[in-house]
């Protein structure tokens, strides 16, 4: 079981990342199935996590194998990007100034693009109780 973070200890950035988080359309909060485990919060679309913070002031973002290909050389070259290993459909995103927190959101909202559902269905919520429990097993 994950232990839940301390909310107060978060920082002013990652306070104000978690609000633009959710504030883009269909990005919902819950308990991660994987990621930091001294941080039990990770933001889902359509039941997939696709974010959570990871160490101070950094977000992992799955922003899709597709994604992270397309954009690889613009993701390469930035500094607050890290690449997490090839093939992989996660970066990681350090923020030390606004801008660089809204960076990381503009990120996340195109990472929300590849998760919504295509066939007009609503997203379905953030997996909670038996179904996140055995998500956890398998991570």
């Amino acid at each position: 079981m994950a232990l839940k973070a301390n909310p107060d200890a978060r920082t002013a950035l990652e306070k104000q990342v978690r609000r633009l988080l959710l504030a883009v359309a269909d990005i919902h909060e819950g308990e991660a199935v994987f990621g930091d485990r001294d941080r039990s919060t990770a933001f889902f679309v359509d039941a997939k996590q696709m974010a959570n913070f990871r160490g101070e002031n950094g977000l992992a973002i799955r922003l899709s194998r597709k994604k992270v290909s397309e954009l690889r050389a613009a993701l390469k070259s930035d500094e607050r990007v890290d690449l997490l290993r090839s093939g992989s459909d996660w970066i990681g995103v350090h923020f030390a100034t606004r801008a660089d927190a809204d960076f990381a959101v503009e990120l996340a909202a195109i990472a929300a693009e590849q998760y919504r559902p295509t066939d007009g269905r609503p997203p379905r919520l953030p997996p909670v109780g038996a179904d996140l429990a055995r998500r956890q097993l398998f991570h």
